[in-house]
């Protein structure tokens, strides 16, 4: 696999990871 494919990936995933993380201490309003 390319590096900078897997680099990219490894981010993207580091993101999501980040995101879901932020949507799970804040929750809804509502």
């Amino acid at each position: 696999m390319d590096w900078a494919v897997s680099d990219r990936m490894k981010k993207d995933l580091a993101i999501r990871t980040l995101d879901m993380a932020v949507r799970l201490r804040q929750p809804p309003d509502g």
